[in-house]
């Protein structure tokens, strides 16, 4: 247990200094505001949901776009958000509810 745990953290603060994360979209919920990301690296599935402060998803499904995760405070709220870049818009941003890591 304490290895997966392990493992688990070291992959999340890998993935955390990446520049740019590659991410797939496989399903958009607009009225929930709820979309699921696909990392196709590491094997994860993000399920994720819009921030208060965004209009609307701008996502596309079965697309492919540059992420990041922002640096937040120490407040619960407010860290865990995903940044997207879509090319010629303004990015989007995400707060992550669950990561699922899959398997082979």
């Amino acid at each position: 247990m304490r290895i997966k745990l392990l493992a688990l953290l070291l992959t999340l603060a890998a993935v955390a200094c990446l520049p740019g994360l590659p991410i797939k979209v496989t399903a958009v919920n607009h009225r929930n505001g709820q979309v699921t990301l696909l990392l196709p690296i590491h094997h994860a599935r993000i399920e994720a949901v819009l921030v208060p402060e965004e209009p609307e998803i701008r996502l596309r499904v079965d697309e492919f776009y540059d992420a990041d995760f922002e640096a937040g405070e120490v407040d619960t709220v407010k860290r865990n958000v995903l940044r997207v870049t879509i090319p010629g818009e303004k990015p989007v941003r995400f707060r992550l509810r669950k990561i699922t890591f899959l398997s082979n």
